[in-house]
């Protein structure tokens, strides 16, 4: 921490030491000395350094006696100056400043392009840091997905296998109607919810033989499916299209 004396116009420093180019924000304190003439002024911290031979200055804000040098003075290697203002009303006295030499030392920084394309640069930057600490939860993510629709696209081929064993039928959305023995059409029902029983489907679409004689498939060596099965769920047809009375 570098302590500055103020006595009147004067300031000194205990050290020369001064951290080197690449610091930023360091803390500066102050100890105030014969101060009889400026009783009731304010102090305030003025910090230059020099940029291409122009001096800068800013002015710092002072809390308990204490002011920051900003990270633009150690930008590069050279000199920093210091000096105080007593402030009241319209007056403004200046101290004598004290200077500093900044070392120069190691510093890296980012240079942006001029022609715009920064916005690529950080785009593709935060890019690669996405996909390098998400890339692998994605994938699986993905990977769930595809199978999770293979499976419901194998699921609905099933189903409408299983449909189609039970005659003539017409969709209205999520509603189904199947061809009765008389050729006409019985009423829709909601397969969301507004199961047909299976009575209802045994007396009225296949009339009242037995399913697999109604559709004449002992002579032809077919097997109604009783199941349909994805992955690990087994879904007993049944009692996914009908219920019992």
């Amino acid at each position: 921490m570098i302590k500055i004396k103020i006595d009147g116009l004067n300031l000194s420093c205990g050290t020369d030491v001064i951290p080197a180019q690449g610091s930023a924000n360091i803390p500066v304190v102050i100890e105030l000395e014969n101060q009889e003439d400026y009783s009731g002024y304010a102090v305030v911290p003025y910090v230059g350094w020099f940029e291409n031979g122009v001096l800068i200055s800013t002015v710092r804000e002072l809390q308990n006696n204490s002011f920051t040098i900003p990270a633009n003075a150690f930008k590069r290697g050279g000199k920093i100056k210091i000096a105080f203002a007593y402030i009241k009303d319209t007056t403004k006295i200046k101290t004598f400043p004290i200077n500093f030499n900044v070392a120069n030392a190691p510093e890296s920084g980012i240079k942006l392009p001029d022609d715009g394309t920064w916005e690529t640069l950080v785009s593709n930057l935060v890019t690669n840091l996405f996909e390098s600490r998400f890339e692998n939860e994605i994938n699986e993510i993905l990977e769930n997905a595809r199978k999770l629709n293979s499976a419901t696209a194998d699921l609905q081929e099933r189903i409408n296998t299983a449909i189609s064993y039970m005659g003539n039928y017409e969709w209205n959305g999520t509603q189904i109607r199947f061809q009765l023995a008389d050729g006409s059409w019985g009423p829709y029902h909601d397969l969301s919810g507004d199961f047909a029983s299976k009575k209802y489907v045994d007396d009225h679409v296949f009339g009242s033989d037995n399913l697999e004689d109604t559709l004449n498939l002992k002579d032809k060596n077919i097997t109604l499916p009783t199941e349909i099965k994805t992955g690990d769920t087994s879904i007993d047809l049944s009692k996914l299209v009908f219920y019992e009375e």
